[in-house]
């Protein structure tokens, strides 16, 4: 389904959620007004103030081009080491390598790497 009120259903993380599908948008829609007028002041607000910063489009261009170059960095390092997929990334990799240590951590979701980062931490408790 869609979600642009036309009676199409809601979805979650890009799927139709279970709870979600029985319920047309157009429903939800009223429901839900307050929290779409403070996204829509938000969203407001915030191109105001990008567009009034001093060297937004500069650095973004920098941001997307040092993105690009990391991604065929490690696109490459991928390739190159052992079989790999988004739902189990390999150990990290040796200290020795710096490139393949740099991608591994990049490529963990959030909850991954604090995981991995509370594993090398020693425990606080008694």
């Amino acid at each position: 389904g869609n979600d642009n009120g036309d009676g199409g259903t809601a979805k979650v993380n890009g799927q139709e959620s279970c709870a979600a599908a029985a319920v047309p948008y157009s429903k939800i829609r009223p429901l839900n007004s307050a929290d779409e007028e403070l996204y829509d002041a938000m969203n407001r607000t915030l191109w105001k103030r990008i567009e009034q910063e001093v060297g937004f489009a500069a650095e973004l261009a920098e941001f997307r081009r040092l993105q690009a170059g990391v991604t065929t960095l490690c696109g490459r390092a991928a390739t190159s080491s052992a079989a790999t997929s988004a739902a189990s990334p390999p150990p990290p990799p040796d200290a020795k390598d710096p490139i393949a240590r740099t991608c591994y951590f990049m490529q963990l979701s959030s909850a991954r790497f604090l995981d991995f980062f509370r594993s090398q931490t020693p425990s606080a408790a008694p």
